[in-house]
C-alpha cells in the first residue's frame, strides 16, 4: 500500500511539472491534442520527436492546442504506476474537450492498448516502431497509426559499400526488450544474403568496460554497428554519451541506424530520424486525422544519410564513397577549429586577433576589388558608349578609324583590304518630307542591312549623318564590288512611307599593295562615292576594279539583285 501511494505521488510530481500546453487557442475552431510520450525529455529520441512534432503542430494561428504528458516508462515500468498515471490523466483532463490523443513510441502505445477505456470516444494516433502495437489497442475509437519501418538491411549494405569491412560487430543493449529482439531477428534474417567473406557477430551480454576492450582490439578491416533500443542498462547516462565513449575506444568505424547517436563519434549511416518522423506525423494530424476508419501508413522518408566528417577523417573514409544524397556534418570551417587541440590558450588569443585582422584586410581588399571591378565595368561600358553610334549601334567615326587602321597595318599585296562607303540618296528630302522620326528609322534600317551583309571580321561604322562605311579585310576589288552590290540590293528593300524604297550611292576602293594608308583608301572610296552621286545616284563606283580604270559604275542594278536573291 505504501509503495503504491509513493508511486502515485511520484507519477503526479513528474507529469505536473512536465505537462504544459504549447499553443494557445483562439476561437471555437481550435482542436485540442494530448500527446502521451513514452519517456521524458531527458531521452534524446523523445526530444527529437517533439522537435519535429511540436514544430509542425505549434503554428501561431491557434488552430491546435497541444498538451504533453510523459509516461516516463524507464522510471515507472510497473502496472501500478501506469494505473496511477491513468487516474492522473482522467482527473486533469476531465473538463477538456480532447479531439485526439497521440501515443508516442512503443511503451505509450502498449499503455494505450492496456487502457481502452481511457477517454473513450476520443480518436487515437499511434506514433511507434511496430505495426503490431496497433493491434494491441482494442478500443473502438478511431485509430490512426504512423508505422516506422526499420530498414536495417539497407543500413548494413550502405555500411558495407562505404567501409568494406570483413567483420561486422553488432553492439546491442544488455537488457532484453521487444525492440532489441526484433532488430536482432531482422539482422539474423538478412545476414546470409551479405557477401560470403563478411562475418556478423552480435554482442549483447557484456559490460561497458568489456565492450570497450573488445572494440579496441578489433582489426582494421572491421566495422561496428550500434543497435540501441532504449536507455536500459546504462546507469542513467544518455544514449549518445554511452555509445560515444565506446566509439572513442573502438579501433574500427562505428555506424548506426539511429540519428540520436549522430555526433557522438559514430561515422553515421542510413539512419532513422525521429525529427523527420515527428514532422510527418504532425502534418498528418493537421490534415485532419481525427477520426474515421483505422489507417496504417508506412513511412519511407523518415530516414536520412548523415555522416560525421570528424569520424570519417579519423578512419580514412573518403567522401566519394558516400551515396550522392548524403549530408556530411562537422566539416572544419577554420584553421582554429581544425587545429584547436594543438593551440595553447595564449596562442589562441593571438590567433583570434590575427584572424580578425586578416579578416578585416580580406574584407577591405574584397571591397576594393569589388569597387575596382565595378569601376572597370563602368569604364568599359563608357568606352563602348563612347565608341558606338547611339542611333544605329554601329561603330562611331572614332572607333571605325581605329579599327580600320589595325586592318590596314596587317594588309599586303597578297591580302588586300577594301573600303566601301555608303551614302543615302536624297536623305535631306526624306527628313523634310516625312520628318526626323522617319529619318531615324531609315538610318536604323540601313545600319541593320549593313550588319547583315558584312562578314564577322569586317568593320562597320557610321561616319556621320547619312554616311556609312565598311572595311573588309582580305577582300579584292571585285569581291568588294560584289559585296557592295549585295548591300545595295538589301538596302533597296527598305520601304519609304510613299511606297518607294531607299536608294544609296556607294564608293569602293582597295588598299594594301601600293604603300597607301587607310586615310588614302578612304579618300579614294569617298571620291568614288562622289562620282556615283554626280553621275545620277543609286549606283556603285569602284575605283580599283579591273576593266574599270575610270571607276565606272556597276552595271548591275538593285532590282536585279533582289530578284536574284528571291529566286535563289
Amino acid at each position: 500500500m505504501r509503495r503504491a501511494i509513493a508511486a502515485l505521488f511520484s507519477a503526479i510530481f513528474v507529469v505536473v511539472f512536465t505537462a504544459t500546453p504549447t499553443v494557445a487557442a483562439e476561437g471555437d475552431e481550435a482542436r485540442t491534442v494530448l500527446i502521451v510520450h513514452s519517456f521524458n525529455d531527458d531521452v534524446h529520441w523523445q526530444r527529437l520527436i517533439w522537435k519535429g512534432l511540436g514544430g509542425e503542430l505549434g503554428h501561431e494561428d491557434g488552430s491546435v492546442v497541444v498538451h504533453r504528458e510523459n509516461l516516463d516508462a524507464f522510471r515507472f515500468p510497473d502496472l501500478g504506476e501506469a494505473e496511477a498515471f491513468s487516474a492522473y490523466l482522467e482527473h486533469k483532463y476531465a473538463n477538456v474537450d480532447l479531439d485526439l490523443i497521440v501515443f508516442d513510441s512503443i511503451p505509450a502505445s502498449v499503455y494505450a492498448g492496456a487502457n481502452p477505456d481511457l477517454f473513450a470516444g476520443v480518436g487515437r494516433f499511434h506514433l511507434n516502431g511496430s505495426a503490431a502495437v496497433l493491434n494491441a489497442d482494442p478500443t473502438q475509437s478511431a485509430i490512426e497509426s504512423l508505422v516506422i519501418r526499420s530498414d536495417l538491411e539497407r543500413s548494413f549494405r550502405e555500411m558495407l559499400a562505404i567501409a568494406a569491412p570483413k567483420r561486422i560487430v553488432v553492439v546491442g543493449d544488455r537488457l532484453p526488450s521487444p525492440s532489441r529482439t526484433h532488430h536482432i531477428d531482422t539482422i539474423n534474417r538478412f545476414s546470409p544474403s551479405l557477401p560470403p567473406d563478411v562475418t556478423v557477430d552480435i554482442i549483447i551480454d557484456k559490460t561497458e568496460q568489456e565492450l570497450a576492450e573488445v572494440l579496441s582490439d578489433l582489426p582494421e578491416d572491421s566495422a561496428i554497428f550500434f543497435l540501441p533500443a532504449g536507455d536500459e542498462g546504462r546507469r542513467g547516462r544518455p544514449v549518445e554519451k554511452y555509445f560515444g565513449d565506446l566509439s572513442e575506444a573502438a579501433n574500427a568505424p562505428a555506424f548506426s541506424h539511429w540519428t540520436p547517436m549522430f555526433g557522438s563519434g559514430v561515422v553515421g549511416g542510413y539512419m532513422i530520424s525521429p525529427e523527420h518522423i515527428g514532422k510527418v506525423a504532425a502534418r498528418r494530424i493537421r490534415e485532419g486525422l481525427f477520426g474515421g476508419e483505422s489507417v496504417t501508413s508506412d513511412i519511407s522518408d523518415g530516414y536520412v544519410h548523415w555522416y560525421d566528417d570528424r569520424a570519417m577523417r579519423r578512419f580514412g573514409i573518403q567522401a566519394d564513397r558516400l551515396p550522392p544524397e548524403s549530408e556530411v556534418f562537422f566539416r572544419p570551417t577554420s584553421v582554429l577549429q581544425t587545429y584547436s587541440r594543438e593551440i595553447t590558450y595564449a596562442v589562441a588569443i593571438g590567433g583570434i586577433a590575427a584572424l580578425l585582422i586578416i579578416g578585416w584586410i580580406v574584407a577591405l581588399r574584397r571591397e576594393v576589388t569589388q569597387r575596382t571591378l565595378e569601376l572597370n565595368s563602368q569604364r568599359q561600358q563608357a568606352e563602348i558608349i563612347a565608341r558606338t553610334d547611339p542611333l544605329t549601334e554601329l561603330s562611331n567615326r572614332r572607333a571605325f578609324y581605329e579599327l580600320s587602321e589595325a586592318i590596314a597595318a596587317a594588309a599586303d599585296s597578297q591580302s588586300p583590304y577594301s573600303v566601301i562607303t555608303i551614302d543615302i540618296d536624297h536623305f535631306k528630302r526624306i527628313n523634310d518630307t516625312f520628318g526626323h522620326d522617319q529619318g531615324d528609322r531609315i538610318l536604323r534600317k540601313v545600319a541593320s542591312r549593313i550588319r547583315e551583309t558584312a562578314r564577322e571580321n569586317d568593320v562597320t561604322g557610321r561616319l556621320g549623318g547619312e554616311e556609312f562605311a565598311i572595311v573588309a579585310p582580305s577582300t579584292s576589288p571585285d569581291n568588294a564590288r560584289r559585296m557592295a552590290e549585295r548591300l545595295k540590293a538589301e538596302i533597296s528593300t527598305v520601304d519609304l512611307p510613299d511606297d518607294t524604297t531607299v536608294q544609296v550611292s556607294i564608293g569602293v576602293a582597295t588598299g594594301g599593295g601600293r604603300g597607301d594608308d587607310m586615310d588614302d583608301v578612304i579618300k579614294r572610296a569617298d571620291v568614288a562615292l562622289y562620282r556615283a552621286k554626280n553621275t545620277g545616284r543609286n549606283r556603285i563606283v569602284c575605283a580599283d576594279c579591273p576593266g574599270r580604270p575610270d571607276g565606272a559604275e556597276s552595271d548591275i542594278d538593285a532590282a536585279g539583285i533582289v530578284r536574284s536573291l528571291a529566286t535563289s
